[in-house]
């Protein structure tokens, strides 16, 4: 791909996916994980103006002295731990919600409320609205502290033997899908387990691999068996990958609003409220929009994310942890942490397990006396962590706002996407999990069929890209399909545009706005690099 940026992103934590013969295959990589990462960036900017003090480090230059905030947050997700910690007869019994998603007694969570400001609400009268289920849905959707994990036990005694904890974003892995499937799947079979084969992978419609337009192969499963759910047994189950609906895309754009000052701001449930920044009560939107925003209003800066870009784990805290009796003399319980892709303190996959012929297992250790019968106590002892790099502001200083409102007529913009792509994922109930990548055209291709996802969209609104050499038609409308944007715990009724396109032979290169503008609407939604045109 071509449109290559000015200077690039490296990978999450350096991390080489590539052997020595891949120079080719990396650079490809690099390019398209740079306009990926780009698009959110530059997506997040553009919500927050003028008002907003984020930057992309790709267009910004930063003194080499100028300082990185690091912000971290405890991985067992905390709005378990508000809603229903009260509810449980023990603190096992949270930890078993933390592994399970379900009560001890296999029900469902139960509904909690949907006003949280100034304060939750949990009374349904006199309006039911107040209260609705738990999210976010899926396979580990509560797991949304930006920490997802899998556990294998030892089918006679049920202990644990092996936990896996990933916090690598999806983005990712469907940006290096697209470049090479094959070392996808290997990177599974090491990571995960051997007998992980490409056709797993493979999205799948009517029994047949679902077509890529873009790469004329087929397209990845994000939920696929062998990253779903929290149990892993020898043919399916693994943690390679973040699955809930909060991932990179959603933390780069909390991080974009909190550099937006307002009025209302004196703890984080208040700045929240006002600004509506992030999940109420998640361990990490509230910690990050606060200490975001105090980078800007008490220290004065800019904010740009620190590099490389990713959502990190940390070691965990070992002093609460001790061995049985029978281990080993010189065995101490950090032995066993490993970090699997990644480095020490940024993390991006860890397996807590208990090499064989020990004696032992995970199962039969103890934190802070109690037996370690579920994952979510060790996510209890790490944390997970993201940087900030803090630029002086030599403009004026930002002008605190008014509490955000309703965005009134406008339309919010969400995810341009292949036709065909969006099909199968809503076909297979992935349509929120299908964060991905601006789509890829080239100069003088005709007739691509693509769907626009949005809120507040009328079926009579003008689409368009402005800076032209771009002809759009709408082929059809759905005025209302569940979805749920990425970062958000809950579905809304959608608005998706079916569209065909013709670009020109000599359309302009690189990432491409595209306008919605509603009817009798001064002025239309942008969605900032939606689309990434190439040379024919």
């Amino acid at each position: 791909m071509s449109g290559v940026m000015p200077k690039q992103f490296a990978p999450p934590a350096n991390w080489d996916d590539f052997g020595s013969g891949q120079g080719q295959e990396k650079a490809l990589f690099l390019s398209d994980w740079t306009l990926t990462l780009n698009q959110l960036i530059e997506q997040g900017i553009a919500a927050t103006a003028p008002n907003g003090s984020f930057r992309n480090p790709l267009t910004t230059d930063i003194p080499p002295a100028a300082p990185t905030q690091d912000f971290d947050w405890v991985a067992f997700p905390n709005r378990l731990t508000h809603y229903y910690g009260n509810l449980l007869q023990s603190t096992s019994q949270l930890w078993q919600c933390g592994d399970t998603g379900r009560f001890p007694d296999g029900s469902a969570f139960p509904s909690i409320p949907a006003i949280n400001c100034p304060a939750p609400d949990f009374s349904p009268v006199p309006n039911p609205d107040n209260l609705h289920p738990f999210g976010p849905t899926g396979p580990r959707g509560w797991q949304d502290d930006y920490c997802e994990w899998s556990v294998q036990r030892d089918p006679a005694s049920n202990k644990i033997t092996k936990v896996m904890f990933t916090c690598e974003n999806p983005e990712y892995w469907y940006t290096l899908w697209r470049i090479d499937p094959a070392l996808v799947c290997d990177i599974y079979q090491k990571v995960i387990n051997p007998a992980v084969s490409l056709e797993d992978l493979y999205l799948m419609a009517g029994g047949a691999p679902v077509t890529d337009p873009q790469t004329g192969q087929p397209a990845y499963n994000p939920l696929n068996k062998w990253n779903s759910g929290t149990t892993i047994t020898p043919d399916s189950g693994g943690a390679m990958h973040l699955t809930s609906t909060g991932n990179l895309g959603g933390e780069i754009g909390l991080a974009a609003g909190a550099t937006v000052l307002y009025q209302q701001d004196s703890d984080p449930n208040t700045l929240n409220c006002c600004g509506q920044i992030g999940e109420w009560f998640r361990n990490s939107d509230t910690l990050i929009a606060f200490n975001v925003n105090r980078m800007v209003k008490t220290s004065g800066l800019l904010v740009a994310l620190a590099e490389p870009v990713g959502l990190y784990i940390e070691d965990p805290s070992f002093g609460a942890y001790d061995l049985p009796a029978n281990a080993p003399s010189s065995s101490q319980p950090s032995d066993f942490w490993k970090i699997v892709r990644g480095s020490s303190g940024m993390g991006l996959h860890a397996v807590y397990e208990v090499p064989e012929g020990l004696g032992f297992t995970v199962g039969d250790m103890t934190i802070a006396g109690s037996p370690i019968e579920w994952a979510s106590q060790i996510a209890r002892t790490f944390k997970i962590g993201m940087s900030f790099t803090g630029i002086p502001n030599t403009g004026s200083p930002p002008t605190p706002q008014p509490c955000v409102q309703s965005n009134g007529n406008g339309a919010t913009l969400f995810q341009l996407m292949f036709e065909e792509l969006w099909q199968a994922y809503l076909a297979a109930g992935l349509a929120s999990n299908a964060s991905m990548a601006a789509p890829v055209v080239r100069q003088g291709q005709t007739g691509v069929e693509l769907v626009l996802i949005c809120l507040g969209g009328d079926p009579d609104a003008a689409i368009e890209f402005p800076e032209g050499g771009i002809t759009v038609t709408k082929t059809g409308f759905a005025a209302s399909v569940p979805y749920t944007p990425p970062s958000f715990s809950y579905s809304s009724n959608a608005q998706v545009y079916t569209l065909s396109i013709d670009v020109a032979g000599d359309a302009q290169l690189g990432q491409r706005t595209i306008l919605v503008t509603n009817p009798g609407q001064p002025s239309g939604a942008s969605g900032i690099c939606f689309l990434t045109v190439i040379p024919e």
